[in-house]
């Protein structure tokens, strides 16, 4: 995927691979690249993906995982939007002061 592309473009990737975008981050601590953030409309968990991988498949793989991570024992409270990254590779891609603007 060319990191060019422009933000509606990206938000139709992510929108068909079944997310929902959220917005691009252009700069990350210790990352050269942009990271592609989007919510999993299941969890409500805020998922990062680096901008040179974004595929519709790359969304809906990340969503799958995410989502499988959270359906044994949670519940909607458990999952609901708190504006904190809950994804353990956006962390470790240094993505954690980032607020969800999902509006939930």
């Amino acid at each position: 995927m060319h990191p060019s592309l422009n933000e509606a473009e990206i938000s139709s990737i992510v929108e068909a691979g079944g997310g929902r975008f959220i917005g691009v981050l252009k700069e990350a601590p210790g990352k050269s690249e942009a990271f592609v953030l989007f919510i999993s409309p299941k969890t409500k968990s805020t998922l990062a993906i680096p901008i040179s991988q974004l595929t519709v498949e790359a969304v809906r793989k990340q969503l799958a995982e995410s989502n499988a991570a959270f359906s044994t024992g949670s519940t909607a409270e458990e999952t609901h939007c708190t504006g904190r990254l809950k994804n353990n590779k956006s962390r470790e891609m240094g993505l954690t002061g980032i607020g969800c603007r999902c509006g939930d």
